[in-house]
């Protein structure tokens, strides 16, 4: 029996423990992306703030600029170039923006995520956790949006070693076979692995359903390993950063974070004594009324608030106008910002963090950074041209 038929029938279903959050983005995954991106050369030409950017996490920036607010800053930390990739997102979106984002997550191995805890926010934590919920139910199941890529960010490693223990274990086996530390497929090897492979099923943890992944998706991994005389045991996987750790919400941010929910507290007064007085309480048709003109009041502030944050935030007058509105922003902003610098102190061996944060952070982040923390602007390199690629490879 062929080694590859062999293979077919022990890798079907291979025992490997994935976390059951993969579900939640293996749809949006192009895997193939992310597993080749680790070993293409950086080109020594394109620098982003003088460190080296390869052509594909270049491409994957240039794409996600049309859906992320993107940013980048460096500096020289320890005698080493470090930069800073700052990508505003919207934590709902569409199906391009969400694949976009996916495909950034792919391209750069150490990652800072925000990601706000509420259980420290006391009792505007507790009322507002219903609230998020129920908004990302409404944009995720009904309106069919997708979901943050500080999601999929935080999904990649778990979904990375599963694969790789796949591919480890086939390289094993090939290399017994064969007789040899280290081994290239020839084109007829690589689709007789292809059909041998088919589909994997990567089992999700303490849950029973599956996950199936393309053979074509583990592929470069197993290659990898082939060419390897002595392979890792493991890649090495993305570093996710928890850029909210230690953070401690003050009164400012628990106010602001309890005005949404109240907001709609209000609302619902206003409705619930508009229905009793048109249903024989005439007494209280004069509370209604005033209700509805007080809700109709801070309905307007709070869309003013939204409709003139994008250009104005930053202006003296919004903060006199809307004293509370950087709040929610401000001390996650500087928790955020010295989490990020104390990663690269703890991580000498990274030069470059792609920041997950959503769009009205990435501002204030910068401005931070750059006022506070010594860095400056980086300007993104230009994609180079087909052409200019395929003669540098020549």
């Amino acid at each position: 029996m062929s080694l590859f038929v062999q293979l077919r029938k022990t890798f079907i279903s291979p025992n490997v423990r994935v976390s059951s959050r993969i579900l939640r983005v293996l749809i949006l995954f192009p895997l193939a992306g992310s597993l080749a991106s680790g070993s293409e050369e950086s080109c020594k030409s394109l620098l982003l703030a003088q460190t080296p950017i390869s052509y594909a996490a270049l491409d994957a920036l240039r794409a996600a600029q049309a859906s992320f607010e993107i940013e980048a800053v460096g500096k020289v930390i320890d005698g080493r170039p470090r930069a800073i990739i700052l990508a505003g997102e919207s934590h709902v979106k569409q199906e391009k923006a969400s694949r976009a984002g996916v495909k950034l997550t792919g391209q750069f191995p150490f990652r800072g995520l925000e990601g706000a805890d509420l259980s420290k926010n006391g009792i505007a934590g507790v009322l507002m956790a219903p609230v998020l919920a129920s908004l990302d139910f409404i944009a995720k199941k009904i309106l069919r949006l997708k979901g943050s890529s500080i999601d999929d960010a935080w999904v990649q490693p778990g979904l990375e070693i599963a694969k790789n223990e796949v591919a480890i274990a086939v390289a094993s086996r090939l290399k017994a076979e064969k007789g040899m530390a280290s081994l290239r497929l020839t084109e007829a090897e690589e689709q007789e692995l292809l059909a041998a492979l088919q589909e994997i099923d990567l089992e999700t943890g303490d849950q029973t359903r599956l996950i199936r992944v393309k053979g074509e998706d583990v592929l470069p991994l197993i290659k990898l390993h082939l060419a390897d005389p002595a392979p890792p045991a493991e890649r090495r996987l993305p570093l996710n950063l928890a850029l909210e750790e230690g953070h401690q919400p003050g009164l400012r941010e628990n106010l602001a974070m309890v005005g949404f929910p109240l907001n709609l507290g209000w609302i619902a007064s206003d409705l619930a004594l508009s229905y009793t007085s048109s249903h024989g309480h005439p007494e209280m048709t004069g509370a209604s009324h005033a209700v509805s003109a007080m809700t109709t009041l801070v309905s307007l502030y709070t869309l003013s608030k939204y409709a003139f944050q994008k250009k104005h935030s930053e202006k003296r007058w919004f903060h006199f106008v809307f004293p509370l509105h950087h709040g929610l922003l401000e001390g996650r902003n500087e928790t955020m910002v010295a989490n990020i610098e104390r990663g690269f102190l703890e991580n000498p061996d990274y030069d470059q963090m792609l920041v997950f944060v959503g769009q009205a952070h990435g501002k204030g982040m910068k401005n931070l950074l750059l006022e506070h923390y010594g860095y400056r602007e980086a300007i993104i390199p230009k994609l180079p041209s087909v052409e200019s690629v395929e003669s540098r490879n020549e």
